[in-house]
């Protein structure tokens, strides 16, 4: 039976650098940004319909969202199934735990400044100017936006004192032996690594398409032992977006404790 996890991570934190080299094991798959927790939700909400109210059917609807997780990974051939997304949110974590009693979290962080910096210097090697891409940070600061939601998911486990360890990018960065030791220790199993092997994030053969979206090398994974990125956040970001950022961040992680 396939062991479920969710990672919870701060966007351009080294999610998928880190998932590529953990995908290198044949025991362990880690998805890409998940759709699964908004296949539950749009389940869930066709209870609100008036066709539902009309013969309201709980059990049999509730059978399939049952379902919905392990049928959307029937066919991932791992013993350890990483689920990638913003589980931590209120309604996302009472969800989940309808299905899985003691839900296991991986926190990936950073700090929120470099995260964003990283961000903004995507969209100025994009063709954006400096105004545009802090525009693109301050929006996706917004509690339904990438950053937002991301911020208020991690906090959120944190807060109520979740099953969940944190893991840091700068760690990963300069001793990754350790980082995935420890990674091996809280998922009970052996990781391997090989940063000379690392491939384009993939699973199953399906690769992201960034031009959907518009940011080219957005998942792009450099070879080799990985090299903090050390920025100088004034090049990206002005200073009323580095000060609102470093609010939220005060906020939201000043009593951070790893488990």
């Amino acid at each position: 039976m396939k062991e479920l996890v969710f990672l919870c991570s701060l966007p351009r934190a080294g999610n998928t650098v880190i998932s590529s080299i953990l995908n290198q094991n044949k025991h362990i798959k880690v998805s890409p940004n998940s759709i699964t927790a908004n296949i539950l939700y749009n389940l869930i909400s066709l209870k609100g319909t008036e066709i539902f109210q009309n013969f309201p059917n709980h059990r049999s609807l509730d059978n399939v969202i049952a379902s919905v997780l392990p049928t959307y990974y029937q066919d991932w051939d791992a013993d350890i199934i990483i689920d990638r997304g913003t589980w931590g949110t209120p309604f996302n974590l009472n969800l989940i735990k309808n299905f899985i009693k003691n839900p296991k979290f991986i926190l990936l962080v950073r700090p929120i400044v470099e995260c964003a910096a990283s961000f903004a210097k995507l969209q100025m090697d994009n063709g954006y100017s400096k105004k545009e891409a802090c525009d693109f940070v301050n929006n996706s600061l917004e509690e339904d936006k990438i950053l937002g939601r991301s911020i208020i998911s991690i906090s959120n486990i944190i807060k109520n004192n979740e099953n969940y360890k944190i893991f840091y990018y700068k760690d990963f960065c300069n001793n990754p032996e350790n980082f995935f030791k420890d990674l091996s220790n809280y998922l009970n199993t052996e990781i391997k690594y090989n940063f000379d092997k690392i491939e384009p994030f993939n699973v199953n053969g399906i690769y992201y398409n960034d031009e959907i979206i518009g940011l080219k090398n957005l998942h792009y994974i450099y070879s080799g032992k990985p090299k903090e990125e050390i920025y100088d956040v004034d090049n990206y970001l002005t200073n009323d977006i580095i000060d609102k950022i470093q609010k939220i961040e005060h906020e939201s992680f000043s009593n951070t404790k790893n488990n």
